[in-house]
């Protein structure tokens, strides 16, 4: 498969992906990426066979009955398989791409993209032709000694299969869409209280040890000195309740931990540095009261382990350092801080916002191209 480059040796996709971060941010990146990077991706990789017959006019699908053309789909599939191949050795199996729902993943995220283009265009942000015509003349790779040149841009887009109608309806498109979605975040507002309390939150910091048994684990015998133990074996709970004695701060200690643990397959895993604003603490899917224990007003002390036990599993935690929050820095810090949290506030509602758009869509896919089990190669 041949990936079209211009003139310039540049990737169209890459460049224009950086111009939009400089213009945008990244937070709105992934909603508009497709208006941009799928256009310069690959050619198709439905040939015949993949396409099984399907007539030059089928689509892969419809929002609110405007078409996701095949070569759209196509595209966008091909960027897909090319991320996830840098991620997995080079090679992604057949059996891989369903079991990843990898041709449905890639359906949603261009229904998504039609969507946020509908709701921009309804909205009555409709870029002027003169706005259009400035994005497209101020785009590098379009340029020649610094100029706009006619015969390069059109030579840009014909190797890429692309009339200039249509590239120019995708352009029309994404500068909807980035009006869109500027107007959605300003809607966010970070009073002063939020922000002294992120700040906190996310300098509130916790680093500890962990050790987790599966709790449906048949008892095992303990391991001591590399050999078997005499007594009778330990249940995961009893096991667990013998590793809160052992389990130190230093490092060290870890050894002698992992050979006791090695009859029930798990070992000591440390987390540096956790806070609660990260969204993620380790075991507390299993221990739902391991935050609280973690962060709250009485929570765990440095050097001393605590059981816990759920239906799934028994764990021991053990705190190995705690760095709280300094408020005379929070003035120096502060701007940073709101900026975060309004970036993440407005994730939220746009994730929000996409999500009703989605429920209120009426969105139908061909399964003859979308589905896992097509033959579209890999």
């Amino acid at each position: 498969m041949r990936r079209h480059i211009p003139a310039n040796g540049k990737d169209v996709s890459t460049v224009m992906i950086g111009q939009m971060r400089g213009k945008i941010g990244g937070w709105i990146i992934t909603g508009v990426i497709g208006f941009i990077a799928l256009v310069f991706a690959f050619e198709g990789v439905f040939g015949p066979k993949s396409t099984r017959g399907l007539h030059e006019g089928a689509v892969a699908g419809t929002v609110n009955g405007e078409p996701i053309s095949i070569s759209d789909y196509n595209k966008a599939l091909e960027r897909k398989l090319e991320f996830l191949k840098g991620m997995m050795g080079g090679k992604i199996s057949d059996e891989q791409m369903k079991m990843f729902r990898v041709r449905e993943s890639v359906f949603q995220e261009l229904a998504q993209q039609k969507l946020m283009a509908q709701a921009a265009l309804s909205s009555g942000r409709s870029p002027s032709d003169e706005a259009v015509r400035q994005e497209i003349v101020g785009m590098s790779y379009f340029q020649k000694d610094g100029k706009f040149d006619p015969n390069q841009y059109r030579a840009t887009l014909q190797a890429n299969n692309f009339s200039t109608a249509t590239f120019e309806k995708m352009i029309r498109e994404q500068l909807a869409v980035e009006d869109w979605t500027k107007s959605i975040g300003n809607q966010v507002r970070v009073s002063e209280a939020e922000a002294k309390e992120a700040y906190l939150e996310s300098k509130n910091v916790r680093s500890f040890k962990i050790v987790s048994i599966p709790a449906s684990a048949p008892a095992a015998k303990a391991e001591k000195d590399g050999k078997k133990d005499s007594t009778p074996g330990l249940t995961p709970k009893e096991a667990a309740e013998k590793v809160a004695t052992m389990l130190k701060a230093d490092k060290k200690s870890d050894e002698a931990v992992n050979a006791f643990l090695k009859p029930f397959g798990v070992t000591v895993r440390e987390n540096p540095d956790v806070t609660e604003a990260a969204g993620f603490i380790p075991g507390a899917a299993d221990h739902p009261e391991l935050t609280k224990d973690l962060f709250g007003e009485n929570g765990l002390a440095v050097g001393k382990a605590k059981v816990y036990e759920s239906p799934t599993r028994i764990s021991v935690v053990l705190v190995t350092s705690i760095k709280k929050p300094d408020l005379a820095k929070y003035e120096s810090e502060k701007k940073d801080t709101e900026l975060e949290l309004k970036s993440r506030k407005e994730r939220a509602l746009m994730n929000d916002v996409v999500k009703k758009l989605s429920e209120k869509a009426k969105i139908d896919l061909n399964p003859a191209v979308v589905s896992s089990g097509g033959d579209a190669e890999g």
